[in-house]
């Protein structure tokens, strides 16, 4: 039941920017259809010439109209098949032992739900090491948007040797307004808490907690990262290693053929990595 009224609600939706993208089109040309002394391009020329007439001001308002039907049309487009964004990844990566053998990744990341009905964030936490291993219960995660309380659980696929496919499910769909979508995500990659009420209450966070055993205690030690169709924006990678830990430290972008080595600094014994967006490529973290 409840889909057929998500059907219906983008069906009228789609419909209503149709009518207003037409009238917006009619509202600028159909001057040229009454007047037979005013041609279409005589009409375009004559919005660059102010006038304070009634019909200057509603070429100027079916502009707009056509301006703004547009925007919601190519966004909805571009999300179609997007039902989530991720806005800025945090990932702090904590070496718990000094060789390495126990490693706490802790991954925040802030949503921004492009169509109704999200009700669960989907992930792949594998080894790759011959010993390596997840512990089921050191995988934990919780949801939070402007004082809402979520009952979310984590459900889990696979076992600790071959790694799992982790569904965040949060118990309640994430907060959708239609025209979220449409602000640009750099007025949204700042602190939640820093947003307008308006903006903040649309900006659901995710936290996560995964702890690998024995996967980075070997000869040469690979963290990797692989952001597909979705984009990843803003992300921060900080690696609070022990002194010494991370000799010979290589960081690379990966997409298809093409190897792009990527930058970092160092800061109160920490590696820390910035990327702009990562999207159908690999973040590679190598070092030993």
């Amino acid at each position: 039941m409840e889909l057929g009224v998500f059907v219906m609600d983008g069906l009228y939706g789609r419909l209503l920017n149709w009518i207003v993208l037409l009238a917006g089109i009619a509202g600028i040309i159909y001057p040229a259809f009454i007047d037979d002394k005013l041609s279409l391009t005589q009409i375009l020329i004559s919005l660059l010439e102010p006038k304070a007439t009634i019909g200057f001001a509603m070429r100027w308002l079916s502009v707009a109209l056509l301006i703004g039907a547009s925007y919601i049309l190519i966004t909805s487009w571009a999300y179609r098949n997007l039902p989530i964004s991720v806005i800025w990844t945090n990932l702090d990566i904590h070496f718990e032992n000094d060789d390495g053998s126990r490693i706490r990744f802790e991954r925040e990341q802030a949503l921004r739900a492009n169509q109704p009905g999200v009700t669960a964030y989907f992930m792949h936490c594998r080894p790759t090491a011959p010993s390596g291993k997840i512990p089921e219960a050191s995988i934990k995660g919780s949801v939070f948007c402007n004082g809402m309380k979520y009952r979310d659980q984590i459900e889990l696929h696979g076992n600790e040797t071959r790694g799992y496919e982790v569904t965040h499910d949060f118990g309640a769909a994430l907060p959708y307004a239609w025209y979220m979508p449409l602000i640009p995500m750099s007025l949204l990659n700042s602190d939640p808490e820093k947003l307008s009420s308006w903006l903040k209450r649309n900006v659901p966070v995710k936290r996560m907690t995964v702890v690998y055993l024995n996967e980075f205690n070997i000869d040469r030690p690979t963290m990797s990262f692989t952001a597909s169709i979705y984009t990843q924006h803003n992300i921060r990678i900080t690696m609070h290693r022990p002194p010494n830990r991370i000799p010979n430290l290589k960081i690379r972008r990966i997409k298809s053929n093409g190897v792009v080595d990527v930058a970092w600094r160092d800061q109160d014994h920490s590696t820390v990595i910035f990327l702009d967006r990562l999207q159908n490529e690999t973040l590679r973290i190598t070092w030993g």
